[in-house]
């Protein structure tokens, strides 16, 4: 019997199926792209033991600046092959959300812990199927 797996299990799968899990263990950035949506860009944070904190984020520019739409702190656990969102940020509409208190032990808001891994499920998988591809990497 199959055991249904967890949203962030799920995001694991997706996580390591466009090469991001792999290209963290080796790169400090790398970005994606498919020729017509806006480019991903995957920016290591921290690596720690069995875990990757990496931020993901479409950008765009707004009067000269830079603006996240969306971005997502996320920390891969590669020992439980999950990819949790930590945090979630949207430039243009002026929202900023974390899942944990500042410790990442104590949950702040576990509804918005499983909105944000299934927001982070559905932008991935459309980032696979639009095909994005990686454009460029930086050690």
């Amino acid at each position: 019997m199959n055991a249904v797996k967890t949203k962030q299990e799920v995001n694991y799968e997706l996580l390591n199926e466009m090469g991001i899990i792999e290209n963290m263990r080796n790169y400090m950035y790398v970005s994606y792209e498919n020729g017509g949506m806006m480019t991903l860009h995957v920016d290591l944070l921290n690596r720690e033991n069995d875990r990757i904190f990496c931020a993901i984020a479409h950008n765009g520019l707004q009067n000269g600046d830079v603006m996240a739409d969306p971005d997502m702190e996320i920390v891969i656990d590669l020992e439980k092959k999950t990819a949790l969102p930590l945090t979630y940020r949207n430039d243009y509409v002026g929202v900023y959300e974390q899942v944990y208190e500042s410790d990442e032990k104590s949950i702040k808001n576990e509804t918005l812990k499983n909105e944000l891994s299934t927001f982070l499920e559905e932008w991935l998988f459309s980032m696979i199927q639009l095909k994005y591809k990686v454009a460029e990497k930086v050690r």
